[in-house]
């Protein structure tokens, strides 16, 4: 898992290099139009031929080569996102929300208080209600959401007020509402119990565990990064990797008190 969220967080790195950079060359001592050495410059060094170049002069220098930044292994994942990102959301998005409440529930077992066992505290079942979350609406949703539908009712922009426009829907409306509620349902579904049993947790802990508070204070600023500096294909696998962290805090606050 770790090495999953470390090799995305490099090809997003990777991803600000792959613009086009300006064209650097070196040159030797060739001449352009007879590609023969010039014998006054033939065994000076290649930089000092550059600096002793006349701009008065017709020039004899030949670039030699130019290349651009890229980081090896990086562009086989870069094409993969591009190529399948309802599939890469959905099981980066799953196997992260997974491992994300493993570690709360091994939190939740070694706290001081706690009178169990961690074998009987782990629990299979809730750890599948958070991979399911995290594959269906965390990943493949909020792909369709971010590349999808933002782009068609905000415009393809990064300027900060479609970037606000973008985190408030996002964020004030959809996730506070939608987003968070998901998680509580298909727990409820998972653990076969009603859609309202899952529902009535939800409102309980946006009363009673301010957690439209915490959610707002970790992803409004997020989102807002999402929107003006990471590219498309990348934004649902970076919110993944944040959210990593917030899952566990998440799935404490969700499970609090059983």
């Amino acid at each position: 898992m770790i090495l999953l969220l470390f090799a995305i967080k490099i090809a997003i790195v990777q991803s600000f290099f792959s613009a086009p950079r300006p064209h650097v060359v070196l040159y030797n001592n060739v001449d352009r139009n007879t590609a023969k050495p010039s014998p006054s410059l033939e065994l000076l060094p290649t930089v000092h031929n550059v600096f002793q170049h006349s701009p008065s002069k017709p020039s004899s220098l030949k670039p030699l080569s130019a290349g651009s930044l890229t980081i090896p292994g990086i562009d086989p994942l870069n094409i993969l996102f591009r190529k399948y990102p309802f599939l890469v959301a959905f099981f980066v998005c799953a196997i992260k929300a997974s491992a994300a409440d493993f570690v709360a529930q091994k939190s939740s077992a070694s706290a001081p208080d706690s009178v169990k066992t961690t074998e009987t505290v782990l629990s299979y079942k809730r750890n599948l209600a958070f991979f399911l979350y995290g594959g269906l609406y965390l990943g493949m949703f909020q792909e369709f959401l971010f590349n999808g539908v933002y782009p068609r009712i905000f415009g393809g922009g990064t300027g900060i007020i479609t970037a606000a426009k973008t985190v408030f829907l996002d964020i004030i409306i959809i996730y506070s509402s939608l987003g968070l509620s998901m998680a509580y349902i298909l727990k409820a579904l998972v653990f076969r119990e009603t859609f309202m049993e899952g529902f009535r947790r939800y409102v309980n802990d946006v009363k009673n565990n301010n957690l439209i508070t915490k959610c707002w204070q970790l992803w409004v600023p997020v989102q807002f990064i999402t929107f003006t500096v990471i590219p498309t294909h990348f934004r649902t696998s970076f919110v993944a990797f944040v959210s990593f962290f917030w899952m566990i805090m998440f799935s404490s606050v969700a499970n609090k008190g059983e």
